[in-house]
């Protein structure tokens, strides 16, 4: 099932969704997306590369893991 990535506009906490893209389609229509953390509504989708989403990028920084000493 696809994962979409979204920041919160009000607390900048990042997070996940898993959903078909039927589901997507209709949470973003009816604005249904609360953010994780505080609840809020006012959320982004945020574009990540094919296969990195929040989750696989924990060191942050240029390269995945943050192995080359940017992050």
């Amino acid at each position: 099932m696809p994962r979409y990535d979204f920041e919160c506009q009000v607390c900048h906490a990042a997070f996940e969704i898993q959903a078909s893209l039927s589901q997507y389609m209709n949470l973003m229509k009816e604005k249904k997306i609360e953010c994780v953390k505080c609840g809020s509504t006012k959320v982004a989708r945020v574009f990540s590369p094919p296969g990195l989403s929040s989750s696989s990028n924990r060191g942050g920084g240029c390269c995945p893991g943050g192995q080359c000493g940017c992050g």
